[in-house]
């Protein structure tokens, strides 16, 4: 229910020189530099020297030795992390956090994989982060640093949809989901390729495009599907970003410079907006200068999660409304009956790897 100027590029070490280690299952003593950014292209300009040195260790065990590792920049670890996650369809679903939100990440993976999927990656905005998931077998992609004149959550949006573009131009199709988006069931029906080259669930915000259109794209939880018009749309949605400081702005005002035009929903009057918000039970579709866009029916994919929900479908992700603060989103998901981690959750050692740990503590 939580959260990359170019796109960021880093130095990583990890693994022995000879023998470089599964990314996903790391177990070596990993660090990473912010001292280069990615433009467009994957072209590395040098970082300022204000940019500080993070680290982290992976470890197969507590006790076991750390050893030397070759150099990676973050672009090729992110890419090398995707190319093991993937699933069948080649795609991917990113995670960024920090470990303010690691109850909240625990939480989100155990119930992702619980829906039957393993197709995640991690892109952790701090080492300390790091280092916890490389506690329980698991390696994540490291970020930039953040400049002391970025906001948090503006640095947090840029950072993602920097990553977003950069798998994109890597043949991958991406979903979005902030560490509060929790997957009670499967989704990857909803978010394929044949229900639109972009397909997000949908929100109220900016109001402008909520006036407008009666709802808004969400980037809570969104699917890119690959190809050219989805990779010239994200190149658009970062440089939005960056002006805006905000994806979720950004996002609807790409959309609305493209000329989005919506298809009216069953049981919308005439003269109101052509979409329906917390009431909306179907697939909406619109074009957006030939670009296939699909918002996700808000009974399915909650954005505002009732109190007392009623009768019908199994909502699929509860991405519940509430302050950006770890506490609030774990409140919230408990009051939802989304909050999958049992109380001792803490205290299941990770010994068998990721996956077994992830089923162990729900």
């Amino acid at each position: 229910m939580v959260a990359i100027v170019g796109l960021a590029a880093l130095v990583v070490a990890a693994a022995a020189a000879t023998t470089k280690p599964d990314p996903r299952e790391a177990g070596s003593a990993l660090r990473h530099r912010p001292l280069e950014s990615f433009g467009r292209r994957g072209g590395a300009q040098r970082a300022s020297k204000r940019d500080a040195t993070v680290r982290y260790a992976t470890r197969r065990g507590r006790g076991a030795p750390s050893v030397s590792a070759s150099e990676l920049d973050g672009r090729e670890v992110l890419l090398r992390l995707a190319r093991t996650a993937a699933d069948a369809s080649n795609a991917v679903t990113l995670l960024t956090a920090g470990f303010a939100y690691h109850e909240v990440v625990a939480n989100f993976l155990a119930a992702y994989e619980r829906s039957g999927r393993r197709n995640w990656v991690v892109a952790c905005l701090d080492g300390e982060l790091g280092a916890w998931l490389a506690d329980r077998g698991a390696a994540c992609a490291p970020t930039v640093g953040r400049s002391k004149w970025a906001k948090v959550h503006a640095h947090i949006w840029t950072t993602r949809v920097q990553m977003l573009v950069s798998l994109l131009e890597s043949g991958f199709s991406v979903t979005l989901a902030d560490a509060d988006a929790v997957f009670l069931g499967d989704a990857a029906p909803w978010l394929a390729r044949d229900k639109g080259d972009v397909v997000a669930s949908r929100g109220s915000f900016p109001g402008w495009a909520s006036e407008a259109w009666g709802a808004t794209a969400c980037m809570g939880l969104v699917r890119f599907n690959a190809g050219p018009k989805t990779l010239d749309f994200a190149r658009s949605l970062l440089h939005q970003t960056r002006a805006l400081g905000d994806d979720q702005k950004a996002v609807n005002a790409v959309l609305k410079r493209a000329g989005v035009a919506w298809a009216r929903e069953s049981g919308v009057a005439p003269r109101a907006p052509p979409l329906r918000y917390e009431g909306s039970a179907l697939l909406a579709t619109g074009d957006a200068g030939g670009l296939r866009v699909a918002l996700l029916p808000h009974v399915l994919f909650q954005r505002r999660c009732p109190d007392d929900p009623p009768k019908g479908p199994a909502v699929v992700v509860k991405h519940c409304y509430t302050e950006k603060e770890a506490a609030s989103k774990k409140a919230a998901l408990a009051g939802a009956g989304a909050w999958l981690l049992r109380g001792d959750w803490r205290s299941v050692a990770a010994t068998n790897g990721t996956s077994a740990w992830l089923a162990a503590i729900t």
